[in-house]
């Protein structure tokens, strides 16, 4: 029987690469995926050796795009881990310059920050007493080294009572109790308050040096919002509020104490402890009506605060 000399069937043109569904990646092995579904489909080809070399096409072509597809799988894992890197160290510093707490709301609403809402919050302010004095003796590395470790003394005890410190000021520190749980912020403070005082005479004999703190703490409402401009920008907590707590802890100095606390923060707490006592009644800088401060009894009667 003579050799088929037919030619290949024309019916089903290969696809125009311009309008391939992987976009001309893998052009060629849809054509010859194409040419071969030509030749099955022509139930007038019987010359198997035009099938076999088709096939072969196919097969090679097919094996091709296997090897492509690992290449781009491994291309796309090693992005992919690259991105988790970059992402988890981003959450990372995010969190160590403004606290979990803020750091959860801007990458869970990052517009909704922008927005100022008022909250009722505690806010407090830690300081050292008569440091610029105490600094005078030290030189300058020496300083850095003492406030470094003053704070991983006192901020390892305000996060371990979820609070969130909005901002060094020097030797002083600004924190905000209530951004999660605010039920409990005013015991969460109080509690922290007590523990840093408790816990300063280990500092003292760590670093060789006798120094007191005095701890202002105000519950009310706040006004909440980013502030700067789209270059640089940071959440505020602002308000009559942080001034109080302000004047407060200002009040420790005078009145030799080392805890303070308002009226309005006594009224929050939720477990109110026995030996909470007024320890005076005065006029805080900026207000005219006169302002109850309480604190602890036995630090009341306690000769060295």
């Amino acid at each position: 029987m003579p050799n088929d000399t037919r030619p290949l069937p024309q019916e089903k043109p290969v696809q125009d690469a311009s309008k391939s569904e992987s976009g001309g990646l893998f052009q060629r092995e849809e054509s010859v995926l194409a040419r071969a579904q030509a030749v099955l489909d022509d139930s007038g080809t019987d010359d198997p050796a035009q099938l076999r070399e088709e096939m072969a096409l196919l097969a090679k072509g097919y094996r091709k795009l296997l090897r492509q597809t690992e290449r781009l799988t491994r291309i796309s894992d090693r992005r992919q881990n690259k991105y988790y890197r970059v992402s988890n160290d981003l959450e990372f510093h995010l969190e160590r310059h403004v606290g979990e707490a803020i750091k959860d709301e801007i990458l869970k609403a990052p517009l909704s920050v922008e927005r100022v809402r008022m909250r009722e919050l505690v806010v407090a302010f830690l300081d050292i007493r008569g440091f610029s004095s105490f600094a005078e003796s030290l030189e300058p590395d020496q300083v850095i080294h003492f406030l470094k470790s003053y704070y991983e003394y006192s901020l390892a005890i305000v996060h371990e009572h979820g609070g969130l410190v909005k901002c060094f000021m020097g030797d002083g520190v600004m924190l905000v109790f209530g951004f999660r749980h605010p039920e409990t912020a005013s015991d969460r403070a109080l509690a922290c308050a007590r523990q840093l005082v408790e816990h300063l005479p280990r500092f003292r004999e760590r670093c060789g040096w006798p120094i007191q703190v005095g701890i202002g703490l105000h519950h009310g409402p706040t006004a909440v919002g980013t502030i700067g401009t789209d270059k640089r920008a940071e959440l505020a907590v602002i308000g009559s509020t942080v001034n109080i707590a302000s004047r407060i802890e200002s009040m420790t100095k005078q009145l030799k104490l080392p805890v303070l606390f308002s009226e309005s923060f006594k009224d929050h707490l939720r477990n109110t402890e026995e030996g909470i006592v007024q320890a005076a009644e005065v006029t805080l800088r900026g207000l005219t009506k006169s302002s109850r401060l309480y604190t602890f009894e036995d630090l009341l009667l306690d000769e060295n605060a």
